[in-house]
């Protein structure tokens, strides 16, 4: 059996291999190598537990069918159809439909999905703990998954072949290069080489989504097809990251807030360690990184806001311009202030509006350029004298009848919001 390799952990805090692309390609065909055989030997001893029966050779099995119950292991996915695979590829020159890791190459390196350490570090998530705890509630339930289909490059319709003959399950005569998501690939077989070696449970969790992998194949495209496919790849991704929030702190409060433990945690007013255990139980991340201490701070603080609908739609038109209140700590400081100077929640509320009101004016008013990032110092101002500078600057420019005509936001700073504002921001 061909010996393990470093793990990959180990191989990106290798100084002397940061960006050279022949060592991280010589590293994968060696854990490839590694993963197959091991793999191969860990089924052959555990037969009964195994969802298909053990073949020579990995390329030979199946994609998990929906139907197929053995060892309690199902697809959700529907898999490969021989026919529909050649009637698609004739008419549309594609197909996508779920295959297994081992129809794909992880060895193969174009230049259009070149795997830097960046991606390789961010890809390992996918397989951790953490990510498997928070796919479901119920243990029994939590599953491993690639979730965005992985573009492979077809040159001969022959590589598709049938697993048996009279039915439609597909095969691969040999593996197919990657156009785009090989790092995602490759952090998979890194994290199946931990697990061969630590952990049998782990083992089959991983290989439950190996059997599942969605595939986009496309039929002989061209140099510039396959770039458009990459670029693609790498489009849907960023899209559906901010799309879904990903990259917001409110937002993550927002769902994480609701959640029936960690709202129990706040509701009871449980100590920090306790509240971050309970948010941890649940194996929630913020892009990426486990939740700490500071997060579960910031996320009892900003629990009080994120349910409230006015201040849902005062950070939504504040956002759009101020894309930097998107990160914990600035946040986090402006719901601690607000909480701090209005213990009434309604009034913190209130406040809050506010806050977030005069931070998108500045920005729609040039007061403070996009050029010119928020920052806590910026907003809140120092602490040894209590002044919040923007806070401060944006009284001023409200007191002039010439700055006030160019405020675009819903309401007029009349007396009674100036008397409002000061009371808030210079205390």
């Amino acid at each position: 059996m061909p010996q393990a390799p470093v793990s990959l952990t180990t191989m990106l805090e290798m100084d002397s291999v940061v960006g050279q692309d022949l060592h991280l390609t010589d590293w994968v065909a060696k854990t490839k190598a590694h993963v197959d055989a091991a793999l191969l030997a860990f089924l052959g001893a555990r037969q009964d537990k195994a969802p298909f029966e053990v073949p020579r050779d990995l390329a030979l099995v199946p994609a998990l069918e929906i139907t197929c119950a053995a060892s309690g292991a199902s697809s959700f996915r529907e898999v490969m159809d021989y026919d529909h695979l050649m009637l698609s590829f004739s008419k549309n020159g594609q197909y996508e439909a779920a295959g297994t890791i081992w129809m794909l190459d992880p060895r193969a390196c174009t230049d259009t999905d070149v795997a830097s350490m960046t991606q390789l570090e961010s890809a390992m998530w996918l397989w951790s703990e953490e990510a498997l705890v928070m796919s479901s509630k119920q243990p029994l339930a939590r599953r491993y998954s690639f979730d965005v289909p992985l573009p492979a490059h077809v040159v001969d319709t022959n590589v598709a072949q049938r697993a048996r003959v009279g039915h439609p399950s597909v095969i691969m005569g040999q593996p197919l290069p990657l156009l785009a998501g090989r790092a995602v690939v490759i952090a998979w077989y890194a994290a199946m080489a931990d697990a061969l070696a630590t952990n049998e449970n782990r083992v089959f969790k991983l290989l439950e989504a190996a059997l599942s992998v969605p595939i986009r194949l496309r039929l002989s495209p061209d140099a510039d097809a396959c770039r458009l496919a990459s670029l693609s790849f790498s489009e849907s991704m960023f899209a559906s990251s901010a799309a879904s929030g990903a990259d917001s702190f409110w937002r993550f409060a927002e769902k994480a807030a609701t959640l029936s433990g960690v709202a129990q945690a706040i509701a009871t007013n449980m100590s920090i360690p306790k509240l971050t255990a309970a948010i941890k139980s649940y194996g929630l991340t913020f892009k990426g990184k486990a939740i700490q201490e500071q997060a579960a701070k910031g996320l009892k603080n900003l629990a009080t806001f994120v349910g409230d609908e006015n201040c849902r739609v005062a950070y939504s038109l504040m956002e759009a311009f101020c894309p930097e209140l998107r990160e914990t700590t600035l946040l986090t400081r402006i719901a601690q202030l607000c909480l701090a100077r209005f213990p009434v929640p309604a009034s913190a509320r209130a406040s809050l509006v506010l806050v977030f009101d005069c931070l998108r004016v500045f920005r729609l008013t040039g007061d403070c350029p996009k050029n010119e990032a928020y920052t806590v110092s910026k907003v809140t101002g120092q602490e040894k004298i209590h002044q919040p500078r923007s806070m401060t600057s944006l009284r001023n420019t409200a007191s002039s009848s010439s700055s006030c005509t160019r405020l675009s936001w819903s309401t007029t700073l009349s007396p009674t919001w100036l008397r409002f504002f000061e009371r808030h921001c210079l205390s």
